[in-house]
């Protein structure tokens, strides 16, 4: 099973090879999903969302429309980074890609949730908060 992380701390997952891919070190390389990892399971890749950044400072976030409190991320810096992460998982066997959008309105993942999503690619996509 492929999947793929897109971040704006990509180092925080260890050290990341050319290819994006996530080294031995760090939380994805430790533990039961470390193991899989290992054996060839799963396979991490990890994207700095700064990438699809276009402007000077790389910036993927800014102030919430009309004011307020906080900081918003900017839909165009992720419409570009999914557009081709997806795309290049398209071309990785497993069927389809699946995008997954964690919210706190969402259904509950469980365990049985995470052995359907298993049978395919999945691709993560979370902020802080």
């Amino acid at each position: 099973m492929r999947v793929d992380i897109v971040t704006i701390f990509p180092h925080y997952f260890g050290p990341v090879s050319e290819e994006d891919t996530a080294r031995d070190v760090g939380p994805l390389g430790v533990s039961l999903i470390g193991k899989a990892a290992a054996r060839g399971d799963i396979d991490f890749r990890v994207h700095d969302l700064r990438r699809w950044a276009t402007d000077v400072h790389h910036t993927v976030d800014d102030t919430p429309f009309g004011g307020g409190p906080g900081m918003v991320m900017k839909p165009d810096v992720w419409g570009a980074a999914l557009d081709q992460v997806l795309s290049d998982a398209a071309q990785t066997p497993g069927g389809p890609a699946r995008l997954v959008v964690p919210t706190p309105s969402g259904v509950p993942f469980t365990q049985d949730l995470a052995d359907i999503r298993s049978r395919r690619y999945c691709c993560p996509a979370t902020t802080r908060r």
